[in-house]
């Protein structure tokens, strides 16, 4: 498998993850016998590249409240982290293992905002009806 591409996607500066970081997906992706990861990888660079394409947050009421967030607080990861935190109020998990709005990381200003400290607190936050 090429996996050249798939550097290239983290490649540049802007990126938050380490060299040792994408060392590590690739290796997964590797020895994953089924390629499901790679073919995850595959569909979502397709996706992205469709005309119109928008990322999505998770459902309707969060994905406007970080809309909103991210529109109000770009430029600054303390005030971005206090609106990703009231936005939680609207976050609905997709399934019953889905512990947190993992999509925010798919946004490097967003990711960016979300120091080790501050996931610990987002995952650890009780949703609504558990």
């Amino acid at each position: 498998m090429n996996w050249r591409p798939w550097l290239e996607l983290w490649s540049d500066e802007s990126s938050h993850y380490s060299a040792l970081e994408v060392a590590q997906i690739l290796e997964t992706a590797q020895n994953d016998t089924a390629f499901e990861i790679g073919r995850a990888i595959d569909e979502y660079r397709m996706r992205v590249q469709q005309p119109g394409y928008r990322l999505t947050y998770g459902n309707q009421a969060f994905d406007t409240a970080v809309r909103n967030a991210l529109a109000e607080h770009h430029s600054g990861p303390t005030a971005l982290w206090h609106a990703l935190e009231a936005a939680m109020t609207h976050w609905q998990p997709r399934t019953p293992d889905h512990i947190a709005p993992v999509a925010l990381l798919a946004d490097p200003v967003l990711a960016y905002s979300l120091t080790l400290e501050r996931g610990r607190a987002l995952v650890s936050k009780p949703r609504s009806g558990r």
